[in-house]
């Protein structure tokens, strides 16, 4: 942060504030759990 003027700062912030109101993280995490677990279905069904 002490390489960066209060704009970028600012901005930044902003940047980051905008992917938690578009949930863009909860929809990762979702889609990654979903994924392995349909990768242990699919090593279960293997057994």
């Amino acid at each position: 942060m002490d390489m960066m003027d209060d704009a970028e700062l600012m901005f930044v912030i902003g940047h980051d504030m905008g992917h938690v109101i578009k949930k863009h993280v909860k929809k990762k995490i979702i889609i990654a759990y979903a994924g392995s677990s349909g990768r242990e279905v699919v090593a279960l069904l293997a057994v």
